[in-house]
């Protein structure tokens, strides 16, 4: 919709590529820039549209990268139904 919910969704996806979250990311107060290895997917390429978003993506754990997109895509749907 706008440069913010671009940038949210990036940092969401970051937040969840980690192995380990500490806490919820509402309550994190977590950047981008923040990010600690150990990941469990890295990120090669993506592209964010106005209603859909492609992923290019090379698990790096045996469950991570399942287990992580939809904490993820729950986190951010949370979100942008809250916001709108």
């Amino acid at each position: 919709m706008d440069a913010s919910h671009y940038q949210e969704f990036l940092e969401r996806l970051a937040f969840y590529q980690q192995e380990r979250q500490p806490i919820k990311f509402s309550k994190s107060g977590f950047y981008f820039e923040e990010r600690h290895e150990p990941f469990r997917f890295e990120i090669i390429a993506y592209a964010l549209m106005p209603n859909h978003f492609h992923l290019l993506i090379q698990a790096l754990s045996d469950e991570g990268v399942p287990k992580s997109l939809a904490q993820f895509l729950n986190s951010y749907t949370k979100y942008f139904n809250t916001r709108h």
